[in-house]
């Protein structure tokens, strides 16, 4: 039914991959599907006081701390590295790759009345495709 699957990847945020992951590896192997992950660095502001190629490694630097977390769960997957709005790269993404379904994280909150965090939302609601979304 799969065949090309997204699942986003925060390195530093335990909570994005720790059941999302193996949710998402499980579905590609049952679809025989392509496994895709994305990580998005925040926009680095460009001051006229900092160095011209200032953060110029950071994508380079969390691909492959994404990769190396991909590979430690058993999982093959193309692992890309964007900067900008997280929700926005996510969709792009999954428009790019042609995905037909997200597998993504829905953090824990610290207030009742929020089911899910701000980017899992904005994605559920404008995504093309089918969410997988993975409760915490």
């Amino acid at each position: 039914m799969y065949q090309k699957i997204l699942i986003p990847i925060d390195y530093d945020d335990e909570s994005s991959w720790k059941k999302a992951l193996p949710a998402a590896i499980d579905e590609a192997e049952r679809h025989g599907a392509e496994l895709h992950a994305i990580t998005v660095v925040p926009k680095i502001l460009r001051l006229p006081n900092l160095p011209e190629n200032y953060g110029s490694g950071a994508c380079d630097h969390v691909k492959a701390k994404v990769e190396k977390i991909v590979a430690d769960h058993g999982g093959k997957a193309s692992v890309v590295a964007r900067e900008g709005s997280i929700y926005r790269e996510i969709l792009k993404q999954a428009h790019a790759i042609g995905a037909d379904l997200i597998v993504i994280a829905s953090p824990k909150v610290d207030y009742l009345n929020e089911l899910m965090g701000p980017n899992v939302s904005r994605v559920v609601r404008n995504a093309h495709c089918s969410i997988l979304v993975v409760r915490d």
